[in-house]
């Protein structure tokens, strides 16, 4: 397999099930997503807030396996390590914000906010510093949240960070 990146600073698995308070995380570490006004208020948003605590945390740390371990079948099929090397090799993802969540029958999809600074590719139009809006279409599986594969229409926003 692939050789494993270099390590980090910070532990590789945080524990899970602990209640998230309102507000900044204690001890004044970065709370890793907040939600937008009204949307803590929708029936899955504690389920979606912990999926993407894990979803941002698995790119900042590039780890693909944990990465496709959020991944529906299908989904996880078409995404190679070296596709997510490609997209998400030098990113750290910050400032993530929910800003809505919709039930769409057997699905929750989750639009989020959030700043992505990467190495910029002169010619790839990827630029530094990029704000992106995307849509998340998570299918529940066996009591948790995968991602799935979004309609044909989607396609995400990004502009470069003011």
């Amino acid at each position: 397999g692939p050789a494993a990146g270099p390590p980090t600073g910070s532990p590789a698995s945080s524990p899970t099930g602990t209640p998230t308070a309102p507000g900044p995380a204690p001890g004044g570490g970065a709370a890793p997503v907040t939600m937008a006004p009204g949307v803590s208020q929708v029936p899955d948003s504690a389920q979606v807030d912990g999926f993407l605590v894990s979803y941002f945390a698995a790119i900042n740390a590039h780890d693909y396996q944990q990465y496709a371990g959020l991944l529906s079948q299908d989904r996880r099929e078409q995404l190679t390590a070296a596709d997510f090397a490609r997209g998400y090799g030098t990113s750290t993802d910050t400032a993530a914000s929910v800003v809505g969540i919709s039930a769409t029958g057997p699905a929750v999809a989750a639009t989020v906010t959030f700043t992505s600074r990467q190495q910029s590719v002169p010619g790839a139009d990827i630029t530094g510093c990029t704000r992106w809006e995307i849509t998340l279409y998570l299918r529940k599986h066996d009591g948790t949240l995968l991602i799935g594969t979004p309609p044909a229409a989607y396609h995400a926003y990004q502009r470069v960070c003011s």
